[in-house]
């Protein structure tokens, strides 16, 4: 999994707070090791986050996309996350379909080119699935929809608040935990 190709590539907000965060690192080494562990998992204040974002960051410089999946997936199993999903609704509406939804019309012209009807559609980092959902609603000559995500909680968690229904075939799978995958 190739996140982040460098340091540039982080949020605006997310490089200063890894630049201030890695100094900190050596300065209080208990907490460092804790949030390390446990990087979202933990209740870790402001410090905590300027630690977190600068162990981060240091992973990014070194390309060290072990560490940068093992965050990751801290993440997308911890707390932390519920307040991504809390607000997707909103962002799906007025982030995807109002700024990407055109995805769609351009992948129905490629699919027109293809022969055959056996075509699958594969989303990465499907996460709760929705936009996956959306795409098998509103995309033809696609005999599979199916998603992959590294976070196997995840996909377990959605599959049981919304299970694939209404011929739509959604496979939800974990993907490799090998980070050269």
């Amino acid at each position: 999994m190739k996140t982040y190709r460098s340091i540039f590539d982080l949020p605006p907000s997310r490089l200063p707070r890894g630049l201030i965060g890695g100094p900190l690192i050596p300065m209080l080494p208990k907490r460092s090791r804790a949030v390390w562990e446990r990087p979202f998992s933990g209740e870790w204040g402001l410090l905590g986050r300027l630690i977190r974002n600068g162990h981060y960051l240091r992973a990014i410089a070194r390309k060290d996309h072990a560490v940068i999946q093992r965050f990751l997936r801290d993440y997308w199993t911890s707390s932390a996350s519920q307040g991504f999903f809390d607000g997707f609704e909103h962002r799906f509406e007025s982030v995807f379909l109002r700024h990407h939804a055109g995805i769609i019309d351009e992948i129905a012209k490629v699919v027109k080119r293809w022969p055959g009807t056996d075509q699958r559609l594969v989303e990465i980092g499907v996460g709760d699935a929705r936009v996956l959902r959306h795409l098998a609603s509103e995309l033809e000559g696609f005999a599979d929809f199916h998603g992959i995500d590294v976070n196997e909680e995840q996909i377990l968690a959605q599959l049981s608040r919304d299970p694939p229904r209404g011929g739509i075939s959604v496979l939800l799978e974990a993907g490799s935990s090998d980070p050269g995958r």
